[in-house]
């Protein structure tokens, strides 16, 4: 919705990856849908950024359908 992102997506049967950049200027929106099995991560790449992020269901912790998946290593800017 502003600034610029990195969007980062992996298939973890497959490991296919895919690398997107989201950019405000661009003057479009993008909706992605990011289905089962698929890591995700975003990176700000501009001073800031804002992203419109909604699921159909509240974050458990406890869900066991989910498992950490690093593709953006802490040390990385």
């Amino acid at each position: 919705m502003h600034g610029k992102l990195e969007v980062i997506l992996e298939d973890v049967r497959t490991k296919e990856h895919l690398t997107l950049i989201l950019n405000s200027e661009d003057k479009k929106f993008v909706r992605l849908y990011i289905g089962p099995y698929i890591a995700h991560a975003f990176r700000n790449i501009s001073e800031t950024a804002v992203l419109l992020d909604y699921t159909n269901r509240v974050y458990d912790p406890e869900d066991t359908d989910r498992n950490p998946y690093i593709l953006i290593e802490n040390n990385q800017k």
